[in-house]
């Protein structure tokens, strides 16, 4: 079975259900449906993740956790296929507990998932559960 790029407006429609104003939603919607099913397979990018959380907390000010429940069932779905998919749930996980930046939360999960240190100058991760080698 062939899978689906899928991008960042196709999820934003269907978390947010603006149907008067998207005519396509029914069609995002049974493609979602089917998704769940795993009756199609679609790809979705970790950067496509960042910033549907970004479109969904800063322009339509859905709160933090909402978002991140929400993205967390859809990469649930039978049918998704994501790279990394366990440290993107974890990412989701860890924004749903502190107030830190999307790309500093993965760069966390994915360190501590191939045991690997964070180079850096932020100080919000040198503050992390990571491993952090300090710029100054």
């Amino acid at each position: 079975m062939k899978s689906k790029l899928i991008d960042t407006n196709i999820i934003v429609r269907f978390l947010v259900e603006d149907v008067k104003e998207n005519k396509h939603y029914k069609i995002i919607f049974d493609l979602f449906e089917q998704v769940e099913k795993k009756e199609i397979l679609i790809s979705i990018e970790p950067v496509v993740v960042a910033e549907t959380f970004f479109v969904l907390t800063k322009f339509y000010e859905i709160p933090r956790d909402e978002v991140c429940r929400k993205l967390i069932d859809i990469l649930g779905f039978s049918g998704v296929q994501i790279t990394n998919k366990n440290v993107a749930i974890k990412v989701l996980e860890r924004l749903m507990k502190k107030k830190i930046d999307f790309v500093d939360s993965y760069l966390i999960e994915l360190a501590l998932d191939r045991g690997m240190s964070i180079f850096t100058a932020d100080k919000d991760l040198i503050k992390s559960e990571a491993e952090t080698e300090k710029l100054y």
